[in-house]
């Protein structure tokens, strides 16, 4: 399950103004979000890949032989 600590930008929505931490941490965690989110649909898509290669009915489901 996705939670606060899986997106901290998102988490410090509500920290006050004078808190904004550094740019470049604020940089970090954007990158890291956004190349876990490419990454979890790489995997989507090549799992579809997987399955899709394999459409065939096996030999007897069909009453063929």
């Amino acid at each position: 399950m996705i939670g606060e600590e899986d997106y901290p930008v998102a988490s410090k929505r509500f920290a006050a103004a004078n808190d904004n931490g550094t740019a470049e941490a604020r940089v970090e965690a954007v990158v890291l979000i956004l190349a876990r989110l490419i990454g979890r649909q790489i995997a989507r898509e090549e799992d579809e890949r997987l399955h899709a290669a394999n459409d065939n009915a096996p030999v007897g489901d069909a009453g063929e032989r």
